[in-house]
């Protein structure tokens, strides 16, 4: 009830017992509740970078994480290779690149089948606003711009259906991270963003919680749970199902039947926003696992 649990949400929370099921509901209870706040000058500051996006997010958004750099040199190296595997690829040292590639992402979409259709059975363009999240925004740009079928420089039609218009964070003029080019620090060109000063550290940790402002919220998030930061995301998509109540069915007398039917329905008490895992583990461990 700390955590703002109506009586019902706390009698089916007490009957929880798989360790998963009970992080995930108090996750969701916790999101419920707006309990993960920011100090208030971070919560002003972010909210000050957030108005210079263009994204707009007055409107439903879909969200890609892309994370590379120092993440896939050895933690992550297996799951690339095993990617490039999978596209027919033999010679695990002559990939065509070290990281999985951005239109491997975008795979993740509703396919051509899933295309809205008229009276007349013509497909339908949908239109999506799509924040790119990563520390390869070069690359990534470079990526987009190679894709098939632009409508202008950052849209493109996907899958026949899918008119996708691409934003980023406006400080990704080049690459950055939260501690420089990541292990091996920062490199010469990194001045532009503070250095390794005080100054140059909070601007970047404001840049990052807004990313990871806009990616929790999404309407699709695409991404993988192989870094901290995609573990963070999907914490914060974790919601609770529609209230139940462990007596909610017909009961013998004494609730024995009803508890043991919604004991068989643990995993219906949480849900997740939509999100699409590319590569990787598909499941994030739980805490202390």
């Amino acid at each position: 009830t700390n955590l703002g649990a109506t009586p019902g949400e706390a009698e089916v929370f007490s009957d929880l017992q798989g360790t998963r099921e009970i992080w995930d509901y108090v996750l969701g209870l916790m999101n419920k509740a707006g309990f993960l706040r920011f100090r208030p000058w971070i919560a002003r500051d972010v909210e000050l970078f957030l108005k210079s996006f263009e994204l707009p997010m007055g409107k439903s958004y879909d969200a890609i994480h892309v994370r590379r750099g120092d993440k896939l040199v050895e933690e992550a190296r297996e799951d690339v290779v095993k990617y490039w595997l999978s596209q027919g690829h033999t010679d695990e040292d002559n990939l065509p690149s070290d990281y999985v590639p951005f239109a491997a992402y975008l795979s993740k979409w509703d396919g051509p089948d899933a295309c809205p259709v008229d009276d007349n059975g013509e497909v339908q363009v949908v239109k999506r606003n799509v924040y790119i999240a990563t520390d390869d925004p070069i690359v990534v740009h470079e990526e987009i711009a190679a894709l098939p079928n632009h409508i202008s420089p950052n849209t493109i039609l996907w899958n026949d259906c899918h008119e996708l218009t691409f934003y980023f964070n406006p400080t990704d003029d080049s690459a950055f991270h939260l501690n420089g080019n990541g292990e091996g620090g920062f490199e010469e060109g990194h001045e532009v963003e503070g250095g390794d000063s005080c100054f140059g550290r909070y601007h970047r940790n404001i840049a990052s919680i807004a990313d990871m402002m806009i990616l929790s919220k999404a309407r699709t998030f695409i991404g993988d749970y192989n870094s901290n930061w995609g573990t963070v995301i999907r914490t914060m998509r974790v919601r609770l199902s529609e209230p139940v109540s462990r007596h909610d069915s017909a009961t013998d007398g004494d609730g024995s039947i009803a508890r043991e039917r919604n004991m068989h329905r643990v995993g219906s008490f949480t849900r997740t926003l939509d999100t699409r895992v590319l590569w990787g583990a598909k499941r994030v461990r739980a805490p202390g696992y």
